[in-house]
């Protein structure tokens, strides 16, 4: 089995911090509470495998992901 680098774990966590605050902000800006925002992304999460799927799905940011 090979194992990731390091840089490629980094920038891996880099990105998933990025998606998770630009998405709960997303949703604050909607009108949400933190607390709100935080329980639609792990709904979403869960339901889509990925919270951003969930976000274009329901709330039109953009094209559909396949």
């Amino acid at each position: 089995m090979r194992w990731a680098s390091a840089s490629t774990v980094i920038t891996l966590l880099h990105y998933n911090v990025c998606s998770l605050t630009f998405i709960l902000a997303y949703f604050v800006k909607l009108g949400l509470s933190h607390e709100e925002a935080s329980e639609l992304h792990h709904r979403y999460y869960k339901t889509y495998g990925l919270a951003l799927r969930g976000l274009v799905m329901h709330h039109d940011v953009g094209e559909p992901i396949s």
